[in-house]
């Protein structure tokens, strides 16, 4: 679905700079689509067992680039490489 389509890595500003605002804006709205996808069925698949058919229709809906950018920028687990442990500094 959107395997193909690269992520669009510079900021906004820097879009529209180069006059790709466009693209940005593209892109942005397919990472909230995946962002989305992996909040609404990562769950179930792992409560259901199902994870390996989960990653499967993630990996070819959005790609492995896209599924990683968007882990390491919403899920707390992966920011910073390392796990965040809540309620400790």
């Amino acid at each position: 679905m959107y395997a193909t389509i690269p992520v669009y890595y510079p900021s906004l500003e820097e879009a529209s700079r180069r006059n790709e605002a466009a693209l940005w804006c593209d892109s942005y709205n397919i990472n909230m689509d995946c962002r989305n996808f992996i909040q609404d069925k990562a769950m179930t698949a792992m409560n259901s067992r199902e994870l390996d058919s989960f990653i499967g229709e993630l990996v070819r809906f959005y790609g492995v680039e896209r599924a990683i950018y968007v882990l390491s920028r919403t899920h707390p687990v992966f920011r910073l490489g390392r796990a965040v442990r809540s309620g400790r500094a």
